[in-house]
């Protein structure tokens, strides 16, 4: 992964990591579950169902916020014009317009647009003619 969120900060103390290493294995692993000294620590703190639940990783819920809160910035950045010179703007529409509906969930792909949009808005000069503003829309991230 080139870039990730690290929230285990406090397991990184390096009197922690020495004590792990001269653990024996079957500390870590006990059959089928691993970290089972880890759980077996904050089983009295943690619920069960969540000591015995699968791996999960992070999301955020970008298919919600493509239709609330990114819809306005969406739709002044990447269904502009300027886009034309990355992608075509109708096809970007149909895939907009799907996603809005809950036909499709596109949210990676708009997302891809939308860094694509912010980026160009960001590196380019501004145009005089085009009479919108996407400064505006850009600020209300």
């Amino acid at each position: 992964m080139l870039y990730g969120l690290e929230a285990r900060a406090p397991w990184l103390d390096y009197r922690i990591v020495e004590l792990a290493f001269r653990l024996p294995t079957s500390f870590n692993l006990r059959g089928r579950t691993g970290k089972f000294i880890l759980r077996e620590a904050v089983a009295p703190y943690v619920p069960e169902p969540l000591l015995k639940r699968k791996k999960m990783g992070f999301s955020v819920p970008l298919a919600e916020w493509f239709r609330t809160s990114l819809k306005p910035v969406f739709e002044t950045l990447a269904l502009g014009s300027g886009m034309e010179k990355f992608a075509s703007v109708a096809e970007i529409r149909r895939i907009w317009a799907e996603h809005q509906s809950g036909l499709h969930n596109h949210d990676r792909k708009l997302w891809n647009l939308l860094m694509l949009a912010s980026w160009d808005m960001k590196h380019t000069l501004p145009d005089s003619s085009s009479g919108s503003d996407a400064s505006e829309a850009y600020a209300l991230q």
